[in-house]
């Protein structure tokens, strides 16, 4: 059976589902002092990852 058919078949079927209601702020599920750490390890992460090939290009 191809994918379209597949799809239609499955779109046909499927229940409908009732309407939708708005998605939240962000601010209201996680405020800022949450973030912070989470970014704050990505971007040590990153630096971590960043700097060794920094150095290995400009010894070149």
């Amino acid at each position: 059976m191809p994918v379209g058919d597949a799809l239609l078949a499955w779109s046909k079927a499927a229940p409908l589902r009732p309407a939708a209601q708005p998605a939240p702020a962000f601010d209201d599920m996680a405020p800022w002092w949450w973030r912070l750490p989470l970014h704050a390890v990505s971007l040590t992460l990153m630096a971590l990852i960043w700097l060794p090939l920094r150095g290995s290009f400009s010894q070149r």
